[in-house]
């Protein structure tokens, strides 16, 4: 039967379907669903002929050998208990990069230091989403730092290493001689030394490369004139100029920062620092008329509260219409 099951299949499309169909459903013949599964015309009935296998050799020869999609690899995969040997070959040899076979496989792996060897060489050599259960699954404080020290791995992954390494190493080594901000910071914050820390944390917000961790030391700067530097500074991302202003105290003029030629992220947070509110009243009306970032328009009609500044913005409403628009603000920008 399986002599002849080949040659029909290439007289005609519709009776090979009809007659792959049958055998599917009727065989439980392993080495017969493996050859429908190598030959078959339809990617429906190779899926259905994938489903009955249930012999593990066979199960293994087309994971590793059939061209089948991912997620066929990986349910049929889950189908069998894998020997140590084939699980460290999906862990580590297996030359696609399907993440979920991959940590399935490394869940199967009875040897600890094996698991531990896999995750690191991941993070080493790896910049995908499987670096994060990866990341996730090493806890052995010899590749931690290891993967800390790394010139391959990602700086998001070296600093989360260093977050997990024990205390009793020498911190101010990777302050020194990493370029790389998020290492730099997550070394800071692991410093006992609060001077130093901040010494840190104030470079990274004036000069770092990654946005996020320049917001994130910047959260942490306490030196005011750190902070006016980077709120100056127009080169520096709106987000941090914003941010760095909302951290100035009472007594830094923020007046420079309400200047029309300025970004409204910017102003709106110079003017909630305004003594003169009136003034600060005056600057969100103006963002909300005339400003083109509906997001910013946004956030200063949240601030705007003066009845004469809103009736001039939206004449003809009273009172409890104005009220309306500012509960219900956004429902009105749309359109602007």
């Amino acid at each position: 039967m399986i002599g002849k099951f080949k040659p029909e299949w290439t007289r005609n499309r519709y009776l090979k379907q009809r007659k792959a169909k049958t055998i599917v459903r009727k065989t439980r013949d392993q080495s017969q669903l493996v050859n429908i599964i190598r030959n078959a015309p339809n990617y429906y009935i190779r899926e259905k002929a994938i489903k009955k296998l249930s012999e593990h050799s066979l199960i293994l020869d087309v994971v590793r050998n059939f061209n089948i999609s991912e997620a066929e690899r990986y349910n049929e995969l889950k189908k069998i208990h894998m020997r140590h040997d084939e699980s460290f070959f999906f862990s580590y040899e297996y030359e696609y990069e399907d993440r979920k076979i991959r940590m399935m496989a490394l869940d199967k792996l009875d040897d600890e230091a094996l698991v531990q060897n896999e995750c690191a060489s991941i993070l080493h050599t790896n910049g995908g989403m499987i670096c994060f259960e990866a990341m996730e699954r090493l806890s052995e404080q010899t590749k931690l730092l290891e993967i800390a020290r790394s010139k391959t791995a990602r700086g998001f992954f070296r600093a989360i290493s260093l977050g997990k390494v024990d205390d009793n190493i020498d911190f101010i080594e990777f302050i020194i001689k990493s370029e790389d901000c998020h290492v730099r910071y997550a070394a800071a914050n692991r410093l006992t030394d609060d001077v130093l820390a901040q010494e840190v944390y104030a470079d990274i917000a004036k000069c770092g490369k990654v946005r996020d961790v320049r917001l994130d030391a910047l959260n942490k700067v306490t030196d005011q004139s750190v902070l006016l530097y980077v709120a100056k500074d127009l080169g520096n991302p709106i987000a941090l100029r914003a941010k760095a202003i909302e951290k100035l105290d009472g007594g830094v003029d923020v007046t420079i920062f309400i200047a029309e030629n300025e970004h409204c992220r910017v102003r709106i947070a110079a003017a909630k620092k305004l003594s003169d509110k009136k003034l600060a009243q005056e600057v969100f009306a103006d963002i909300v008329k005339n400003t083109k970032w509906i997001d910013c328009r946004y956030l200063a009609l949240m601030e705007l509260n003066d009845v004469a500044l809103l009736t001039n913005i939206f004449p003809g409403y009273d009172e409890s219409q104005l009220e309306e628009i500012r509960e219900n603000h956004w429902e009105h920008m749309i359109g602007w």
